[in-house]
């Protein structure tokens, strides 16, 4: 785990203790079936994540955990090898089966446990998956690049795997809204990438995003859950404060926020 101790309490008694102060030990039974959630520092946006997924079903019996690879350029979409990832509130076991079938959908796959293992993104999430749902397993799946080969493969893949389990099924993706070195730029982006996505415009939203209007780091992603189909009727319901900006040290501004798709 690299984020532990950073991002979020390491010890299970104090990882418990913030995630009951920031709401999750709420009963709440919504409905939303995939979450757009920060990931950051609990004490920023927290609160944003603990809403999404009070938004979603009480029982649920996997999670499709889809993020970005930040630390390096390369490309493809990589499934772990491991049988289980690590939380301070213990092990969530990972789906080999459904893992497997993933991969066997296109060549833009690659079983490969490095990126897994060096990557943030999921991480910071994996403590609010194990504490809602503690039984269900993970299918975490990574991006790394933005080219529409890997948007359209993945997309596929989605629909074939997950169409027949879809309602007891989980998609979570960790992302930004924004970051720009101009906050009133970074506002703006988050907004553009808020309505594309809550009006499910998949092509617009990868448009915007190849072009500089977007630079949500979870917008491939996040394309490519729209672009699947498994999604067509929902309505994007975004989370209240609709989004919460911070200011990294080298200047940059960056806008969090929480979407649920009902």
């Amino acid at each position: 785990m690299v984020a532990s101790g950073l991002f979020y309490p390491e010890e299970k008694t104090q990882a418990e203790a913030e995630l009951v102060s920031l709401g999750m030990a709420k009963f709440k039974e919504g409905r939303a079936r995939a979450i757009l959630v920060p990931h950051c520092a609990w004490n920023i946006s927290g609160e944003l994540s603990a809403e999404a997924f009070l938004d979603c079903p009480a029982e649920l019996s996997r999670i499709v955990l889809l993020g970005a690879v930040h630390y390096k350029k390369e490309r493809g979409l990589f499934i772990t090898e491991s049988d289980f990832f690590e939380t301070p509130l213990g092990n969530i076991p990972v789906c080999r089966e459904l893992c497997e079938a993933l991969a066997s959908c296109s060549t833009c796959f690659e079983i490969n446990d490095i990126p897994h293992l060096l990557e943030h993104t999921h991480e910071i999430v994996l403590p609010f998956i194990k504490y809602r749902y503690p039984q269900a397993s993970l299918i975490p799946v990574l991006m790394g690049g933005k080219t529409p080969n890997l948007v359209s493969a993945l997309a596929k893949a989605l629909r074939i795997v997950f169409e027949p389990v879809l309602s007891s099924t989980l998609f979570v993706v960790p992302s930004c809204a924004a970051i720009h070195a101009e906050k009133a730029e970074a506002e703006q982006e988050a907004k553009l990438f808020l309505s594309l996505l809550g009006g499910n415009k998949a092509h617009e939203l990868m448009k915007a995003f190849e072009q500089g209007k977007i630079s949500a780091c979870g917008t491939p992603l996040a394309a490519a859950l729209l672009e699947s189909g498994l999604f067509e009727e929902y309505t994007g319901k975004t989370k209240m404060p609709p989004l919460h900006c911070t200011k990294e040290p080298g200047g940059e501004f960056i806008y969090y926020t929480a979407l649920s798709l009902v």
